[in-house]
């Protein structure tokens, strides 16, 4: 169920004020026709997951285009800023913003990622890793067995050596991180947080305050 609109809200719309809608294309990076939380956490940062869950209607834990048009979920939308293209956190892979990321791309930030481990994750063989690539579990794993990468270090966390931190571990390193704290690090939902989702810039920006 989607939350109660705030007073400020209901004046904004009663008044008649001129929201800019966000569309499935302002969202949707792998072309799948549906938003994840990390496709929505990539254009607006400061989204939460329970704002996620309110505007999921179904619980399918993704937005469709359909959601994402309610009048609600427009509402709740709004409250977050929808950054440009070039700002958003995969910008750090896809330099050049062609939608695609290089092995060289990917080693900006995994310095010790290897060509054998780039060619099991680009499943078309095309020499480039598209978004849609890069979401994938099998990806999410292979990144996760990169060492130390030159942004930070989930070793730090990992207490059993599965290269990924759950929350009890992400718990015993940082008190007073809560479970929302954690769900919006776990930006696939797997319950675990891998490498790449530790090096995000609002997980690192979460860690911080922490």
């Amino acid at each position: 169920m989607l939350r109660k609109l705030t007073p400020a809200l209901a004046l904004l719309i009663s008044t008649g004020a001129a929201v800019a809608a966000v569309s499935m294309g302002d969202v949707d990076v792998d072309g799948d026709s549906f938003a994840s939380y990390a496709e929505m956490k990539n254009a607006m940062p400061d989204m939460d997951m329970r704002a996620f869950r309110d505007i999921d209607a179904n619980g399918d834990n993704r937005l469709s285009a359909q959601e994402l048009l309610d009048a609600d979920a427009q509402t709740i939308l709004a409250q977050h800023q929808l950054l440009g293209a070039k700002e958003r956190p995969l910008a750090l892979l896809d330099a050049d913003g062609d939608g695609f990321m290089s092995l060289a791309d990917i080693q900006q930030v995994h310095p010790d990622f290897t060509a054998v481990g780039f060619e099991q994750i680009d499943t078309n063989n095309d020499q480039r890793l598209s978004y849609q690539e890069y979401y994938t579990t099998e990806a999410q794993a292979v990144f996760a067995q990169c060492g130390p990468s030159s942004f930070g270090d989930i070793a730090s966390v990992d207490q059993n050596g599965d290269k990924f931190a759950d929350f009890n571990e992400v718990l015993a390193a940082y008190p007073k991180i809560d479970k929302y704290d954690f769900d919006e690090m776990d930006l696939n939902g797997d319950n675990r947080v891998s490498s790449v989702e530790w090096l995000s810039p609002r997980a690192q920006c979460i860690l911080d305050e922490h």
